[in-house]
């Protein structure tokens, strides 16, 4: 599975003050259904002025890996913590 990542990097007023944000993402099925939605989140940012740089990674995933992370079963106790 292709998962498309935007990255942008915020203006900083000096080095480090921001780290890279994931601004959007979407499998390659979602990017079927809706082609336009990260050229508009893309163009979106961009328009804003905030960031230096913005850029879209196709980042290919084993979509077995992830299947198999979100089938796992966890509990939850009472103040919050994953067992």
């Amino acid at each position: 599975m292709i998962i498309k990542v935007l990255i942008g990097q915020r203006k900083c007023r000096y080095a480090g003050e921001y780290a890279p944000e994931v601004l959007a993402a979407i499998d390659e099925y979602g990017d079927d259904d809706n082609p336009d939605y990260m050229e508009r989140e893309f163009n979106s940012n961009q328009g804003s002025g905030e960031f230096t740089c913005l850029k879209i990674f196709n980042i290919k995933v084993d979509s077995s890996k992830i299947d198999e992370e979100l089938s796992k079963t966890f509990e939850v106790d009472m103040e919050g913590q994953i067992e």
